[in-house]
């Protein structure tokens, strides 16, 4: 007979509660891998919906963004007619531009031409205008001519020497000759070359005298004259510089200067003359200089005037 454990009940017990525990155990790790999967699930959803979302936007986006292009080509496609008309009315207007251009260029450069010629007959009106106001002044100015001669002997003494010369003035003109001034001077000895600069010098000297005594200058109608009889002396200082110089001689020059203007404009006008003074011989009628002398007389028989070479000047 065989012995039954007495504990057989009690393992079988413990068997089974083991048994029920493990199967517990195992229906929670289930229930807890069931609940981590559903989480997971739902996070992923929850992803995938977020995801959607998105997508659902861009494609939103995207339609708007492809609408817009569709419109804008389709404005561009209808514009491109209206671009091509607008180009070639452009080119159009740009032809009639270049043409209307191209004849105002032309216009100008006539204009220009007759500027210029408008210009050279002004010019040449001017330039005739001058010569007609010219002429009329040569043909109505006064015109003061004189000529000089020997009134007295030439006589030496200590002071220097001396000798009466007349001026007599003409005015051979067509209107009077207003503010007549003189001025005459004489020289032991000049330089030729220095004769016409020193008859400059004594015209320029006239013109500021006679600026100053305008009121007491003479007036000389046409076809009068005017005589003046003038004492000319020379210094015995310059007389002696000249004779070291010429030997004992000496060759004196007359310088004589008349300055007068027109009544009719504001102008000056000269005339001047320039006269070497020497002795002549009766017998040849050959001129020689004069013998200086500390006192003595140059008979007049034997002295005469000489116009020197150039020596006539009027404007």
């Amino acid at each position: 007979m065989a012995t039954i454990p007495t504990n057989l009940g009690t393992r079988e017990n413990q068997s089974a509660t083991d048994i029920e525990r493990d199967i517990r155990s195992g229906e929670r790790w289930l229930i807890g891998i069931g609940v981590a999967t559903l989480v997971i699930n739902t996070i992923i959803a929850l992803i995938y919906y977020g995801q959607l979302k998105e997508m659902r936007k861009a494609t939103q986006y995207a339609g708007v963004a492809a609408k817009a292009a569709t419109d804008t080509l389709n404005e561009v496609r209808a514009g491109s007619t209206d671009t091509h008309k607008l180009a070639e009315a452009a080119d159009t207007q740009s032809k009639q531009a270049i043409e209307q251009t191209q004849i105002m260029g032309k216009s100008i450069t006539k204009t220009d031409n007759l500027v210029t010629a408008t210009n050279r007959l002004a010019n040449s009106s001017d330039i005739q205008s001058r010569i007609n106001a010219k002429e009329l002044e040569l043909s109505e100015r006064p015109w003061v001519f004189f000529d000089a001669s020997i009134t007295s002997p030439l006589t030496f003494d200590s002071s220097g020497a001396r000798v009466g010369v007349r001026i007599v003035s003409r005015n051979t003109g067509h209107s009077p000759a207003a503010g007549i001034s003189w001025q005459v001077k004489i020289i032991p000895f000049i330089p030729a070359p220095n004769a016409v600069g020193e008859r400059e010098r004594i015209c320029k000297e006239t013109e500021m005298q006679q600026a100053v005594n305008e009121r007491t200058s003479y007036m000389l109608f046409p076809g009068g004259d005017i005589q003046q009889d003038w004492v000319l002396k020379m210094d015995r200082g310059d007389i002696e510089r000249t004779t070291k110089v010429n030997v004992g001689f000496i060759t004196p020059t007359v310088i004589a200067c008349v300055v007068y203007h027109p009544t009719f404009k504001k102008a000056v006008y000269r005339t001047a003359r320039i006269y070497n003074v020497f002795t002549i011989d009766p017998h040849t009628g050959a001129t020689f200089p004069i013998k200086a002398m500390e006192n003595g007389t140059v008979p007049i028989e034997i002295g005469m005037f000489q116009h020197f070479a150039g020596g006539i000047y009027g404007d």
